[in-house]
């Protein structure tokens, strides 16, 4: 990371705006890069990739993941060729392009540790990291990595990851030629590849097809492939389920929770949701319309951490503590699954709206029933693909969860601003139970899911 002149970075933050949007209207960067663009993050990326994964697994046949890692990605960028690039697929020229390359070019880089300084040296390649341009400029650089293959790329910044159907060995040869050809672009780029770091993730069933056929790295050896990864911190694994990521967040849940019990004495209310809310809710939260469980064990691990942590804080603990549902209430706080249900319902409405890109939700209206998405079929298996894992996905649940709210803020989803709609939907929200299981106490609707809570008390 480089530390760089604020007055530049407040013209680098102006002329951003105009590149990105330059790039955007005129789809000069490929859709398939995630990484630093409106409307774009992390999230999309892994469920466009999830999504892609399920619709390409069919009995018999594997899919394909291989994770490509850069060698100092940032640092290895050609200025001339950047350049180039610039001029030639972004269309950036002239004056700009002029500022650009000076900005780029004749740079020097020294360290100051205790006062003492470093030498100085010249930077001749690379993108600074720490300037508000870099990430746009790399994104341009890596934008053509995908010219000419016939499988599929899927980008976030330097998280490159390419993947495609096998069914025999000619579809795994086809794999490999495209491999051959993100070499080639590399070695023609002036970018490195680090192949120790090179991994394959196989979604599929085909032991036969796993036994024979392999993929080769830049350097000749061959990729191993793994059980599961982690991927933009998601691990992910090869039967496509989220059981080890849970397990793991709910680890960590408990981990950060004991550190905060340990590291703080106060047990007042607001210090107390102050601390969870600002360092474990993050944890637990983060991608979770991408793997938001419909197993009832696992949605209780998930809780637990909650319902654990309002029991110390104080007023709410002891022999005579409030219950669970009575502590939420009290809190003001919603269950750990009413909140990735009210997420999803957020995030589908911004991928109707177009704020976020749209995973295949089909809308249609009616002036009867309003807005209503079609909810996709779950009832078949498909290779490793279960219906309960189709259930779970984004487009089951998003659609269920939005069709069921009441008409009147159905209509408004493309009224409404995103904080308008979301107050909206919290006012719903107060007035639908919020019973998380807990032994001893019963609820009249078969489960605290938002679909079974609002038929029970809407019929």
């Amino acid at each position: 990371m480089s530390l760089t002149s604020h007055l530049v970075k407040v013209f680098e933050t102006v002329l951003r705006k105009a590149i990105v949007k330059h790039l955007e209207e005129n789809k000069l960067i490929n859709d398939e890069q995630h990484g630093f663009r409106p409307q774009r993050s992390t999230m999309t990326q892994l469920l466009e990739f999830y999504e892609k994964i399920m619709s390409l697994s069919e009995s018999e046949a594997l899919v394909d993941a291989i994770y490509l890692d850069y060698a100092k990605a940032f640092d290895k960028v050609s200025h001339p060729i950047l350049m180039r690039k610039l001029k030639e697929k972004a269309k950036i020229s002239g004056k700009i392009g002029v500022w650009i390359n000076q900005f780029l070019t004749n740079r020097i880089q020294y360290v100051i540790v205790n006062g003492e300084k470093s030498e100085i040296a010249r930077v001749r390649s690379g993108v600074p990291q720490g300037t508000v341009l870099g990430p746009v400029l790399f994104i341009i650089m890596i934008s053509d990595i995908g010219t000419n293959i016939r499988n599929h790329i899927s980008l976030y910044a330097d998280d490159s990851r390419l993947y495609g159907r096998v069914k025999n060995e000619s579809d795994a040869l086809q794999l490999q030629q495209d491999l051959e050809k993100i070499y080639k672009w590399a070695d023609i780029n002036n970018m490195e590849f680090n192949s120790k770091k090179f991994e394959l993730l196989r979604f599929g069933k085909s032991e036969n097809l796993r036994s024979t056929m392999n993929y080769i790295s830049p350097t000749g050896e061959i990729i191993e492939e793994k059980v599961a990864l982690r991927d933009l911190g998601i691990t992910m694994k090869n039967d496509l389920t989220f059981d080890e990521h849970i397990e793991k967040i709910v680890t960590k849940g408990m981990q950060l929770s004991g550190w905060v019990l340990r590291t703080f004495t106060t047990r007042k209310v607001d210090a107390m949701l102050l601390l969870f809310k600002q360092l474990i809710h993050s944890n637990l939260e983060y991608c979770c319309p991408l793997w938001s469980p419909n197993s009832e064990e696992l949605i209780q691990k998930i809780e637990n951490v909650q319902r654990t942590f309002t029991r110390k804080i104080s007023g709410l603990s002891g022999k005579n503590r409030p219950s669970y549902w009575e502590r939420l209430e009290i809190l003001k706080l919603y269950s750990l699954q009413r909140r990735r249900e009210r997420y999803l319902i957020l995030y589908t409405v911004k991928a109707l709206n177009g704020t976020v890109p749209n995973p295949g939700f089909t809308l249609k209206t009616s002036p009867r029933t309003g807005p209503r998405i079609t909810v996709p079929l779950t009832g078949s298996s498909s290779g490793i693909v279960t219906p309960k894992m189709k259930d779970r996905s984004l487009l089951v649940q998003g659609a269920k969860l939005f069709n069921i709210l009441p008409k009147n803020l159905r209509d408004e989803y493309d009224q409404l601003s995103p904080i308008g709609f979301k107050n909206r939907l919290d006012m719903f929200l107060r007035t639908i139970p919020d019973q998380p299981t807990i032994a001893g106490l019963s609820r009249v609707a078969e489960s605290n899911s938002l679909i079974d809570q609002i038929m029970c008390l809407h019929g």
